[in-house]
């Protein structure tokens, strides 16, 4: 629905338009009137019109200074200008206003209704394209923020080489070759958007003191400053920083400037400091009873919600802990998660995986994260298919039948005539019962036997996809990443 506004100094014309409006007109709403172009400057804020019908002869500003002056404020705004007579220089000056059409008065009904046909298709383009340039901007400020939290998450396992530094330097504005890390940490058991709101008051007050950027990592904030002040100077600051938390349970650490080839030194020296008051049994203690719940929740809870706790999970845990000790931990989770799963009565899991052996090799924290990202695909397939091993018989029928036939080609259409049912129910089907759509149902079937014949067999990424039941080896390769987020031929040369 868009908004119209009308200005014009008759009576009559304003009754008869919002007449129109009101009765005729579909998608446009009237929300106001003003009876002379300094009434529409003072009316236009409050309404927000997305149309305006706007006279031009009027007792004091006319039309077009009135529109001069609105689109400076509102340049959004579509103007159609009427008047009782036809002037060729008005429609001069109104045409750099881009001023989107000019009505001699008086106008007919069908005549304006026209005209708000056109109008509708201007508007439903510019509120595309403003969608769109919305959606851009809003990508690039989450691609910006997600690179941002990475680069800072990197720095507890490694210091940056120096192309890492100077692309962040770039993208950020960061200057010079030194930088120095903080790790915040409020202990107050509270909900995870109240924590959230303190850290980044914390955050904003301090920036305006001190060059400084930040990332909010499992639960707790890294800060990465980046220009050395004087240590007495940044003290004062972050202490006035902190009493705007107001009063939650803090801790934090400071490590020393260091060159950028160093900065995790920086970052260790922090995290020991935090760590040190807030105590390692009580972390350790934390870390476990995190665990018992994630087990949990892998059963019992929405999949969306088991992400994002698990990746808050071992982020903590690979913050917290050197590397090799970090996949230790992450080896007794999954011995734990599996026995859990085992030992549930409702699932039927084979998960033909040793943690140990598959995790302990694993070089890099991105190697971790590519096998991670594959395991909780396999995980979430696993367990929506045996949470209810009571589907109604034609789902039992087209699950059994895609398992035996997944490296043919199928479709829904032929699925649906094999269990004689129709295309409609079997997608509500999967839908209902599976919270999944047929097309990912096969999809992550099939690349969860690609990983296999990848890791283990050694096949070619083009025989792999043809033994799974894809025509297009590009097309295969398209939706493995997109599942887990790394190519097959980078899994094949030697990935998780």
């Amino acid at each position: 629905m868009y908004r119209v506004m009308i200005v014009d100094d008759e009576e009559p014309v304003l009754e008869s338009f919002a007449y129109l409006l009101e009765k005729g007109i579909p998608d446009f709403e009237l929300c106001g009137v003003a009876r002379s172009g300094t009434e529409a400057i003072e009316l236009v804020p409050k309404f927000l019109p997305d149309l305006i019908f706007m006279d031009i002869q009027m007792p004091g500003l006319d039309g077009i200074e009135t529109i001069t002056i609105i689109q400076k404020q509102h340049p959004e705004i579509l103007f159609i200008l009427a008047s009782a007579y036809e002037r060729f220089d008005i429609a001069q000056k109104a045409i750099p206003l881009g001023v989107f059409n000019y009505l001699v008065k008086p106008v007919s009904r069908r005549a304006l209704a026209d005209e708000f046909v056109k109008a509708k298709a201007q508007l439903d383009g510019m509120r595309e394209k403003s969608n769109l340039q919305l959606k851009e901007a809003q990508y690039a400020h989450r691609m910006r923020d997600e690179e941002k939290r990475r680069f800072l998450l990197g720095l507890a396992w490694a210091s940056p080489s120096a192309r890492e530094w100077g692309e962040f330097a770039r993208l950020f504005s960061v200057k010079g070759e030194f930088g120095a890390i903080m790790l915040l940490k409020i202990l107050n058991p509270l909900p995870e958007s109240e924590i959230e709101g303190a850290y980044k008051s914390f955050a904003h007050r301090l920036q305006y003191k001190s060059n400084c950027l930040f990332a909010i990592i499992a639960g707790q904030m890294i800060l990465l400053f980046h220009e050395a002040d004087e240590s007495e100077k940044l003290e004062k600051h972050i202490e006035k920083a902190l009493e705007g938390v107001g009063t939650f349970d803090c801790r934090f650490g400071f490590g020393p400037f260091r060159h950028y080839s160093a900065l995790n030194e920086s970052y260790r020296e922090a995290f020991e400091q935090l760590r040190n008051l807030e105590g390692k049994a009580a972390s350790g203690l934390r870390q476990r009873r995190e665990i018992r719940d994630l087990c949990d929740k892998f059963l019992f809870s929405d999949w969306d919600e088991v992400q994002l706790l698990y990746e808050k999970h071992w982020t903590d845990i690979f913050v917290s802990n050197d590397f090799l000790v970090a996949k230790a931990k992450m080896v007794a989770f999954f011995v734990q998660l599996m026995n859990e799963l085992d030992e549930d009565p409702k699932l039927q899991c084979d998960i033909d995986m040793d943690p140990a052996e598959e995790i302990i090799g694993l070089s890099s924290v991105q190697k971790w994260q590519q096998w991670s990202a594959y395991m909780m695909d396999r995980l979430r397939f696993i367990i929506k298919e045996n949470k209810d091993q009571y589907y109604p018989k034609p789902l039992s029928l087209a699950v059994n039948y895609i398992k035996e036939n997944y490296t043919k080609p199928l479709h829904l259409a032929l699925v649906a005539e094999q269990c004689e049912i129709s295309q409609g129910y079997l997608s509500r089907l999967f839908s209902e019962h599976l919270n999944t759509t047929f097309i990912d149902y096969l999809n992550t079937l099939r690349i969860n036997e690609a990983v296999k014949l990848l890791r283990n067999e050694r096949k070619s990424v083009k025989d792999v996809a043809y033994l799974v039941g894809y025509t297009d080896p590009n097309y295969f390769s398209r939706i493995f990443r997109r599942h887990l987020n790394v190519s097959p031929s980078e899994l094949a040369k030697g990935g998780p």
